[in-house]
């Protein structure tokens, strides 16, 4: 029981505070004598449920590494729940997007709430979702009325304003560049902010920086 103990405390770097008062550790270092208590006994499956949002940086950053170890080191399944869409593309191997509730289509992100309506242009009929009054995206679908429309933000691409096609999507400008990892979450406003997956290869290539027209 002894050595149990000790290799768990070793795991989340406590083992100097095996003595110590539970009154007297910090939030993230009672967080992470939480996760050795749970590590003996040697679980198959950890759920970890916003395991940061109550710490400072320093405990963030040490408790996503243990959670790592806990994973490539014991072999134990780890699933976290987080609001912070950095830390799950930094940590996770899958991430699972949840809105309201259920699986979401979208990454994260894009996310509108709009009217689908029929416009007649040309003699022929196009359903459109028009977003605050002001952006019209071409749809397929039966409905009319209110509905949600989300935009995969793998499949958004952005390009240099001079790649502009008339028709094929919307000008605006690039506010924010986040690495995400794997990836770089770029994105721009057009009105509304959208949000564009890319590999860091393809942003290399792009050679658009913030605060720039794009397409």
């Amino acid at each position: 029981c002894g050595k149990t103990v000790d290799a768990c405390l070793d795991l989340v770097g406590m083992r100097g505070f095996a003595e110590s008062s539970a009154h007297r550790l910090s939030g993230g270092e009672t967080q992470r004598v939480a996760i050795a208590r749970a590590l003996a006994c040697s679980p198959r499956v950890m759920l970890f449920d916003e395991p940061t949002a109550s710490v400072d940086l320093e405990h963030q950053f040490a408790i996503e590494q243990i959670i790592q170890e806990i994973n490539l080191r014991k072999g134990i399944t780890t699933l976290f729940a987080t609001h912070d869409l950095r830390q799950a593309y930094r940590g996770a191997g899958r991430v699972i997007p949840l809105y309201e509730g259920a699986v979401s289509q979208s990454p994260f992100g894009n996310m509108f709430t709009g009217e689908i309506h029929f416009n007649e242009m040309g003699g022929g009929k196009e359903t459109i979702c028009r977003i605050r009054d002001a952006l019209e995206f071409p749809v397929i679908t039966e409905k009319t009325g209110k509905a949600k429309l989300i935009l995969d933000p793998s499949k958004v691409t952005i390009r240099p304003i001079e790649s502009r096609q008339v028709g094929k999507g919307f000008s605006g400008t690039l506010i924010q560049l986040t690495d995400e990892g794997r990836h770089v979450r770029a994105t721009a406003d057009i009105g509304v902010p959208v949000h564009s997956l890319l590999d860091k290869e393809t942003l290399r290539e792009l050679s658009v920086s913030v605060g720039e027209e794009v397409w």
